[in-house]
């Protein structure tokens, strides 16, 4: 069994069946997420005798990076190895700016459970979805070197690399916990973003769990006919489902939700998807994250011109609508919005 699928009192419960005080649960679960140690013998303030039957009834299985790849804008995308042979994706993104901000952007599942016409890693076959231990390695991965490289913690960690996370709940609610613990790597979870396709149920459940991060909603379209054709949950969850979900997460929460929306050139940047969007905004606690589109070899969509972009925000703005525009970070290596779709190295 990997230690890792254990909770604490978990731990608490198998030090005193081993005839070990109690708090040495404690000290093992801190050497696991606090710590974050390779391998069970490094314990050093764990009895030699406790450590060897550690060895015996568990086993630890951190990821492995094998690969890493520059932009020349400076973000990096590390492709990790995973128990069994799967790989995945996370990226680090310093600020272009002066703010000293580094993101980090991590993978929940190998490949994705959905199938959005436009991205990458919707074109690989579904692999399984990642564990709460090596979701933290991510963050524990890229939070060290950005230490090491930009001489600063992370200040952000968004879950919108490969894969859904709400498709990948209790493992995905875990690891923010973990994130966020004491005990763990103590991020703020106010610098913690989830990014989902909308699966509606989920994210009233998410609301009810008070974990205290930011949600973002894939939407891309607010006209139904062409959200459905870019996006297989807008199949099973519509725009007012969407909305309800968005009114919810504002009542339990008392954040509210950015809607990601990834300009295509001709399908949802026409008048006619503006005015929609307005509408829908505009009825809604919410702001928009215009995101430019990064084209994948395979794939029959183009990005809309950053001049259309400027012109698309400025007529949201001119509306009250609260607007950002998130520019390509890393498309020259594949690592940027839409282009992760890690395949298996020989």
């Amino acid at each position: 069994m990997d230690i890792r699928s254990l909770e604490e009192h978990e731990l608490t419960g198998w030090c005193v069946r081993q005839g070990q005080p109690a708090y040495r649960g404690r000290q093992i679960y801190e050497w696991l997420w606090k710590k974050q140690v390779r391998n069970l013998d490094e314990m050093t303030n764990i009895p030699k005798d406790l450590r060897a039957r550690l060895c015996e009834d568990f086993s630890l299985r951190p990821l492995r990076e094998i690969q890493t790849s520059r932009s020349a804008d400076g973000s990096e995308k590390v492709i990790y190895s995973l128990h069994g042979g799967a790989v995945l994706e996370g990226v680090l993104i310093p600020s272009k700016s002066d703010d000293q901000r580094v993101t980090a952007c991590v993978s929940s599942q190998v490949g994705c459970s959905l199938r959005c016409a436009f991205c990458a890693t919707a074109r690989i076959p579904f692999g399984r979805n990642v564990t709460a231990g090596e979701i933290v390695d991510q963050v524990a991965d890229l939070n060290a070197k950005s230490e090491a490289e930009h001489g600063r913690r992370l200040s952000n960690i968004v879950y919108m690399g490969m894969g859904e996370p709400l498709a990948n709940y209790d493992e995905v609610v875990r690891s923010i916990r973990l994130i966020t613990a004491d005990n763990g790597l103590a991020f703020s979870p106010r610098r913690i973003t989830l990014s989902t396709a909308g699966l509606v149920p989920e994210i009233r459940r998410l609301a009810g769990e008070k974990l205290g991060i930011h949600l973002a909603v894939s939407l891309h379209s607010a006209i139904e006919r062409t959200r459905r054709s870019m996006m297989s949950s807008a199949r099973t969850y519509d725009l007012d489902e969407i909305a309800d979900a968005v009114r919810s997460w504002r009542k339990e929460t008392g954040d509210i939700v950015t809607f990601e929306y990834l300009l295509l050139s001709g399908v949802n940047d026409t008048p006619e998807e503006h005015a929609a969007l307005l509408r829908f905004a505009r009825a809604l606690p919410c702001k928009v994250n215009l995101i430019e589109y990064n084209s994948v070899v395979g794939i029959p969509f183009t990005g809309t011109s950053e001049g259309a972009i400027n012109s698309f925000a400025q007529g949201l703005r001119d509306a009250d609508v609260t607007v950002t525009v998130r520019h390509s970070r890393g498309k020259d290596i594949d690592a940027a919005c839409g282009q992760l779709a890690a395949r298996k190295i020989s």
